[in-house]
C-alpha cells in the first residue's frame, strides 16, 4: 500500500512540479505558538523545508525580570541537544578512519588512566546507542580520569539500553585521544567552524554574555523559581553548550549538505540499532546520536533528531526526510505544557495536535495549592478523575509532583503525596527513596538512611536501574555526610 502511495506521488511530481514544495499553514502554526505563549511559554521555534526558513517566531521573555523579550539571537542552554554534536563529530572520525565502531574503547583510552568498567566490551557503537550499561549519570561526573565512579546498570553491553550522560563523556574522552586536542578543540575545528557556528559556549557563569535566556521553572500558578544554578554548569560531551536558534540551523544545514561527512555515513546512522524498533514506532529508540519521534505522534513515517532538556531549558531540532521538513525550538520556561515539536510536525503534516495544555503536575500542584495538602490526603480520587478520567495514575503522576515540591524545597510535602502514591501504587522501591531523599533533605539521616536500604532491598527484586542508581547515589551522599560528621567531631 504504502509502496503505491510513493508511486502515486511520483506521478503527481512528474506531472507538476511545483507540488513538490508542500504549502505551509502559517496560519495554523502562528496559532499553535498563540497557544503555547498562552501559558506562559517563551522561546523560540524555526521551521526549515531543505535549506530555506520558512517559518520562524520569537515569544515569550528572556528575563521575567527585567522584561527582555525573547529574539532570533538570544542564547539558551540546549542540554542534551548537544549530544548531536558529539555524534557527529564521532561519526566524522569514524569515516576518516580515525575511529571504529566495533573496537572496545580499551583501544583508546588504558585501564590504567581510565578505571571504567567492561573496558573490553563495551564500543563505540555502544557508547553512542545508550546500550553501554554505563549508568545514566556518575556521582562525580565533573571527574574524567579514573572514571572508577562509573556504576553499570546491567552487565552485558547491547543486552539493553540505558540513557547516559556518562557514555557520551567516554566519547569525548575518545576523541580527546584520537585526535590530540581537547574535546572542545576538536569540536570547534570540525563541526562548529565548518558551519559558521560563533555563538557556542560553555555556560554564562560570571554573567557576561548579552542576551541569554535566564532559566524558569514553572511548578504551579502561584510557584516557579529561576534555576540560577544552571548558569554556571559546564557544557561538555553530554551537552548543556549555550547557543542561539540561529546556529543551530547552521548545524542543521551542515548535516543535511554532508558537510561533516558522506551520504553512506548518513544511511549508516539512520539505519543504526534498529533491531529493537517496534513497527509503527512506539517508543523512543537512539541511533547514532540521534532519536526518532514515536510515529503514532506525528505521522505514518520517522522523524528523527534529538532533544534536550533540564533545570528548566528544553531544546529539539528534528527533522523529516521524506518532506525535507526540520523543526527547531528553543525555551527557558520549563513545566508549562509538552509537546511544541509533535504539534509542529502535525501541523506540517496537516493532522490533528495532541492538547496544548499544563503539564499535569503544574496542574495537580496548582489545585492543591488552592485546596490545600489536608484536602488532596483526603480527596485524592477526585482529583486523579479530573486530571486524568478514567485512567489510572502512573508512579510518573506522583513522581514528577515530587520533584516540584522538591524544587521549592517543601520537603515536608513529600510525605504526604507518597502516602497517596501507595494507594494507588503500593510497594514500590520509589516510593521509600522519596522519602530517604526528602529525610536526607531535612537532615533526619537516621530515617533516611532506614528508607535508603528498603529501596534499595526493593530496586533489586524489580530490577529497576534507574530507580537503583538514585539510590545508591543517595547512599553515597550520606556515607560522605557520616565521615564529614565523624571528621567535625575529630577536630573538636
Amino acid at each position: 500500500m504504502k509502496k503505491n502511495i510513493l508511486w502515486v506521488l511520483f506521478l503527481l511530481l512528474a506531472v507538476n512540479p511545483l507540488a513538490a514544495q508542500p504549502q505551509l499553514n502559517a496560519q495554523r502554526l502562528d496559532s499553535v505558538v498563540q497557544a503555547y505563549k498562552a501559558l506562559g511559554y517563551a522561546g523560540n521555534v524555526l521551521i526549515a523545508h531543505k535549506n530555506k526558513v520558512v517559518y520562524q517566531r520569537s515569544y515569550g521573555l528572556a528575563n521575567i525580570e527585567t522584561k527582555a523579550p525573547v529574539n532570533t539571537a538570544t542564547l539558551f542552554k540546549i542540554e542534551s541537544l548537544g549530544k548531536m554534536f558529539t555524534a557527529v563529530l564521532v561519526l566524522q572520525l569514524v569515516e576518516k578512519g580515525k575511529l571504529r565502531l566495533d573496537v572496545p574503547i580499551n583501544q583508546y583510552l588504558s585501564r590504567e588512566e581510565y578505571a571504567l568498567p567492561l573496558m573490553d566490551k563495551v564500543t563505540v557503537h555502544h557508547l553512542l546507542t545508550h546500550t553501554s550499561g554505563y549508568a545514566a549519570t556518575a556521582p562525580n561526573p565533573a571527574s574524567k580520569r579514573k572514571m572508577n565512579h562509573v556504576k553499570l546498570a546491567f552487565q552485558e553491553p547491547g543486552s539493553q539500553a540505558l540513557y547516559s550522560n556518562v557514555g557520551y563523556e567516554v566519547l569525548g574522552e575518545v576523541v580527546a585521544r584520537v585526535t590530540g586536542k581537547t574535546f572542545e578543540e576538536a569540536l570547534r575545528a570540525r563541526i562548529l567552524q565548518p558551519a559558521g557556528i560563533k555563538n557556542f559556549y560553555h555556560n554564562d557563569r560570571n554573567g557576561k554574555l548579552t542576551n541569554v535566556a535566564l532559566p524558569y521553572k514553572f511548578l504551579s500558578e502561584t510557584k516557579y523559581r529561576l534555576v540560577e544554578e544552571n548558569r554556571a554548569v559546564q557544557a561538555g560531551p553530554d551537552g548543556g553548550w549555550l547557543t542561539s536558534i540561529e546556529d543551530l540551523f547552521r548545524f542543521y544545514k551542515a548535516y543535511r549538505n554532508h558537510k561533516y561527512f558522506s551520504a553512506n555515513t548518513w544511511e549508516m546512522i539512520r539505519t543504526a540499532n534498529q533491531t529493537v524498533t517496534p513497527q509503527p514506532l512506539k517508543t523512543e529508540v537512539f541511533t547514532y546520536g540521534l532519536n526518532w519521534l514515536p510515529s503514532g505522534s506525528v505521522g505514518e513515517h520517522l522523524i528523527y533528531g534529538h532533544s534536550g532538556g533540564g533545570m528548566a531549558y528544553s531544546s529539539a531540532l528534528y527533522f523529516d526526510p521524506e518532506t525535507g521538513y526540520a523543526v527547531i525550538t528553543l525555551s527557558n520556561t520549563a513545566q508549562k505544557s509538552r509537546g511544541p515539536v509533535a504539534n509542529f510536525f502535525n501541523v506540517l503534516n496537516n493532522r490533528p495536535l495532541l492538547p496544548i495544555e499544563p503539564t499535569t503536575e503544574y496542574q495537580l500542584m496548582t489545585l492543591i495549592d488552592l485546596n490545600g495538602m489536608d484536602h488532596f490526603r483526603k480527596n485524592h480520587p477526585e482529583y486523579v478523575s479530573q486530571l486524568l478520567g478514567n485512567q489510572q495514575p502512573s508512579s510518573f503522576f506522583f513522581t514528577r509532583l515530587i520533584d516540584n515540591y522538591q524544587e521549592v524545597k517543601e520537603y515536608q510535602m513529600v510525605f504526604p503525596v507518597v502516602e497517596v502514591a501507595e494507594q494507588y501504587l503500593p510497594g514500590l522501591s520509589i516510593w521509600h527513596y522519596m522519602k530517604a531523599d526528602a529525610h536526607f533533605n531535612l537532615k533526619n539521616f537516621a530515617e533516611a538512611e532506614k528508607e535508603n536500604r528498603l529501596a534499595k532491598e526493593k530496586a533489586e527484586k524489580e530490577g529497576s536501574p534507574h530507580v537503583k542508581w538514585y539510590i545508591d547515589e543517595l547512599a553515597l551522599k550520606l556515607q560522605n555526610q557520616k565521615a564529614q560528621t565523624a571528621q567535625n567531631v575529630a577536630e573538636q
